[in-house]
Parts: structure tokens; sequence; C-alpha cells
């Protein structure tokens, strides 16, 4: 019976072995609908038009249009990621590198979420296209792309889960959005269930690599399987919000009402969205005129976190002490950090002194260049590349070494140890500070190089606890 039931096992094990092996293989291109043209005509971003029809830019509106009649949503828009995501230098270097080595089979798969107006209307196939690029395709994620969003075809993948930007866009004159009721004198209106669902979000805040099948980034992922999921909490309903709503929408894991107007010219709605779209990243969005947008990303990360301290009341010269530093994720609905977390940096700054303010530990101080010293103690992933080296280039990237980000109502705990001069004055002061920037300061350097500005830091949280001697 033994022998049949191992048997049994060791099959079971081939074939579910085989199958995924099916679905890597179908995923990164192996003769998949991945690559078929024939249906995913901007190949490798997954994006395609409403019956397979040309489009225009001139089948776009643009925004400044649309801020006619929604002046408050237009204005919360501009300065934000999503205005910016064309304009974005960190990213559009990245690109002409990734352009530069691998060419167009996987340079142009960034383009669909930077720049989605420029992909289906095939005005920006390469870097050198840049200076010629029209303003409704260099306006980035903008109005009016998104609100011809028709429908998701992510279950025609393997994966059958959204990324690399799998919808179809119907774009023009019905517009169509979260509100069932609404009447505008400019355009026709439906309201759209996709609209309303964490999916819309997930088909650019899923991406992967179309090469190696490697999901580089998967904030969708770790939404779905978090408490927000299961509570009905998508993501509209945290980054769409006034940042003052947050923290009781994380506490309560339910969605508060903001009140207002969608459009001036509109009812006053129980219930509205705002539009800044704002998650961590206040470095580049202040670098790009968003000064509102970036000074709601830093409230938001300090919002996020909380630091518990586990310390002994009293120690003595001379002994070997341990504190407890545990970090918890309060606040985000996603893991921390996220997105491309092999870049982000999110660190424990640690000091140690003494009743005359001597240092007698410290870890996670930038050093003379802006740079982290090997001792930080760090939560993000680090990947891999063909040749099994640590990689920052997205299109080198095939397996994650390690991934310490936090996941959402998650914690993480890590142990500080040090000893207790002989000599000092009492008491200790312990001193944690969860630190945060989107990226270091020697990729900044690399990439923008004498364009390069110093990279800011946020301090999420801090906490300190006195040790008696």
């Amino acid at each position: 019976m033994d022998n049949i039931l191992k048997k049994t096992l060791c099959v079971l094990a081939a074939f579910s072995f085989l199958v995924t092996a099916a679905m890597l293989a179908a995923a990164t291109g192996n003769g998949n609908a991945f690559y078929d043209t024939s249906k995913f005509p901007f190949n490798p971003t997954l994006i395609r038009v409403m019956g397979g029809r040309e489009v225009k830019v001139s089948d776009y509106t643009d925004d400044e249009t649309c801020g006619g009649c929604h002046a408050g949503k237009h204005e919360q828009w501009k300065g934000s990621m999503h205005s910016n995501s064309f304009k974005d230098p960190v990213w559009r270097e990245q690109w002409k590198r990734a352009f530069s080595e691998v060419g167009p089979e996987l340079g142009n798969e960034c383009l669909g979420c930077h720049t989605p107006v420029g992909t289906v209307a095939r005005v920006i196939m390469t870097p050198d296209d840049i200076p010629k690029i029209d303003a409704v395709s260099a306006a980035g994620v903008q109005c009016d792309f998104c609100h011809t969003v028709a429908s998701n075809h992510f279950n025609e993948t393997t994966l059958g889960e959204p990324f690399n930007m799998a919808f179809t866009v119907d774009p023009g004159d019905v517009k169509k959005g979260p509100l069932s009721d609404s009447d505008s004198p400019f355009h026709q209106t439906v309201f759209s269930e996709i609209h309303t669902e964490a999916e819309l979000c997930g088909n650019c805040h899923n991406v992967m690599d179309p090469k190696s099948g490697l999901m580089i980034e998967h904030t969708y992922d770790e939404w779905k399987k978090s408490v927000y999921a299961q509570n009905g909490l998508v993501c509209q309903d945290c980054h769409m919000i006034p940042v003052e709503n947050l923290e009781e929408t994380a506490r309560t894991m339910k969605r508060k009402d903001n009140p207002g107007q969608a459009s001036e010219i509109g009812p006053e709605r129980p219930n509205i969205h705002n539009h800044e779209f704002v998650g961590g990243n206040f470095a580049l969005t202040k670098m790009l005129g968003g000064d509102k947008q970036s000074g709601i990303a830093v409230k938001r990360l300090k919002l996020a976190a909380s630091l518990d301290l586990a310390a002994p009341k009293k120690v003595s010269p001379g002994a070997k002490t341990k504190v407890t530093v545990r970090v918890n994720n309060v606040a985000a609905g996603h893991n921390l950090p996220t997105s491309l977390s092999m870049l982000r940096q999110m660190w424990l700054d640690v000091e140690v002194t003494d009743g005359a303010g001597r240092t007698v530990y410290r870890s996670g101080a930038l050093d003379k260049n802006g740079d982290l010293g090997a001792d930080a103690i760090i939560f993000n992933s680090s990947v891999l590349d063909t040749d099994g080296k640590p990689t920052l280039k997205p299109w080198r990237m095939v397996k994650f070494d390690y991934n310490r980000t936090i996941p959402p109502r998650g914690s993480a705990a890590r142990d500080i140890l040090f000893t207790v001069p002989k000599v000092l004055k009492g008491p200790l002061k312990f001193r944690a500070t969860l630190k945060y920037r989107s990226f270091p300061q020697y990729v900044a350097n690399d990439l923008l190089g004498k364009d390069a500005v110093t990279v800011p830091v946020v301090d999420m949280v801090e906490k300190i606890v006195n040790i008696s001697i």
C-alpha cells in the first residue's frame, strides 16, 4: 500500500511540475498568444483596441479640455505620477538603456503604462521619438485614456490575472466611470464595473518580464492576498481618497466616504474619488513640480507603519545587550515597500547614545556619498540576473534572491545587538527611525549624471526608549 501511495504521489508531483513548466513557458512567449500579435498587436504590452481598429492621437481628448468641467479633478491629477509617467526622468533613462541593450522586443514593454495613448496610436516606438511626441501622448496616464478603458482580457492569458496592461480600450465620445447617473453636455457617459475594481489598477501594477516570465512588480498580487481584499477594499478605496481618511480606512477596513462633486457643474455626491493617485513616490513628484502630491505622499508614508521596541529596563556596564525592533505595516494594502521593491529603500536607522550624548552604537546612517552601509537593516528585495548576480535592471531580472518586504498587517522583527561600554554616563537612549526613499543615491547618480539630485529621505516613524544603567 505504501508503494502504491508513493508511486501515486510521484506521478502527481511530475504532473504538477509539467503543468507549471508549461504555464511558465506559455507565459514567457514560447508558443503562447502572449506573443501572438493577431491577439495582442502591441506586444509585449497586452493592450488592444476595441474591434482592432486603428487609433489616432486625435481620438483622445486632451486633459485641459477635461479640466473645463472637472477642474478639481484635473488639478489633482496634474502633478501626479500618472500625469508624469512619461516625463519621469528615472524611468525614461531606464527605458533608453533597456532599448539599447535588448532592443524593441522588450524595450517597448514599458511604453504601454507610461504613455498608453502614444502606444495605441503608435506615435512613439523608440527613444528617438521622444523629441517629437505630442502633448496628449506625453501626458502619460491621462483622463481620457482611463475613462475609455472598456474591459479586461487578462483571462485570455495563461496567468489569468491582470498584468502588462491586459485590457481593451475604446476611445470615442462615450466616457466610462464608476457613476451610474452622470450626465454631461460634452460627452456620453456610462457606468463601468471595471472602474470600481482593483483589476483596473492591477494591469499596470503587476509587471512581468515576458522573456524570463518573472513578475518583477506584483503590487496587485500583494493586495489580492491581503486582509484588505478579503474585506472588499480595493485600490481606489485607499489611493483615491483624502490622505486624512487613510488611517481610519486602514483601521476599520471600511471605506470612509468623501463627499463632493465629480464635476463643478454636477450634483453634490456622498462619495467621490480624488485623482492625485498618490502612493509613496514623493521624490519624483516634487522633482517634477507636484508639490501637493509630494506632500500627500509624505503624509501617507508617515501613516503606513509603526514601530515596537522590546528593550531591557536596566543594563550593566560591559554587558551585551539586545533590543528587538518590530516594524508593522499598519496602513498599506500591499507590501512595504512595493512596486520595484529591489529599488526601494526602507530601512532602520538605529542610534544608541549615553547620558552625555556620546554614540554607543549606530547602524543605518548614510555615508558621505549618500549611500547605506552594509550594516543597515533594510526591507526590500534582491533580484538576480542570468549569471546569478544582483541586478537593478528590470530587463535583466530572472529570479528573486530574497524578498524582505512586509505584507499588509504583517510585521518584521530585527534584533539589535550591542555592548554597553564599561565607562559611560547613563541612561542609554535607544532611538529607532524607519526611513524611506524611492531609490538609492548611486542609482540617481548613474541614471541622471550631472542632473542627479540628492534623493530625499522621509522619516516614516520613530520610537525611543530609555535604558537605565
